[in-house]
């Protein structure tokens, strides 16, 4: 923070001192970190052994780089051809890496294979169930 004296100041010198001086401490740590960029915070305080990190809100979440690269996001391609990001697998084995090859099944798309292939409804029936939308 570029203030020694703050170090040794007796008011932040262990945890109930911090605690109950917290208002005082709030407004000092305010102050320093007004003008800064939090990551840069975040790799100053971690370079001199503090545990911290900027929250995340989505949007850094998703544009993480480090995140896409682990493979906790990922891309698959829908029923129309088009590429999709989610999330990626959340487990992890030795022997057999994890993979999602396609998106979710969009709404209604293998009607005609359960309702008419595994069910045996006619082509007739599953128009009336459309039309009515009882499925769709």
């Amino acid at each position: 923070m570029g203030v020694p004296a703050l170090a040794a100041d007796p008011r932040y010198a262990d945890s109930r001192s911090r605690q109950v001086n917290s208002q005082e401490l709030d407004k000092t740590l305010a102050s320093w970190t007004r003008t800064k960029d939090a990551q840069e915070v975040g790799t100053a305080l971690r370079s001199r052994g503090v545990a911290a990190f900027k929250s995340l809100n989505s949007i850094d979440l998703v544009s993480d780089e480090h995140l896409w690269k682990r493979g906790f996001y990922t891309h698959v391609t829908d029923s129309k051809h088009r590429s999709i990001p989610i999330v990626g697998a959340p487990w992890r084995m030795s022997a057999t890496p994890p993979s999602i090859h396609s998106a979710a099944p969009l709404l209604g798309e293998h009607n005609d294979y359960v309702l008419g292939e595994l069910l045996g409804l006619s082509t007739g029936e599953r128009q009336r169930l459309i039309a009515e939308k009882i499925v769709y």
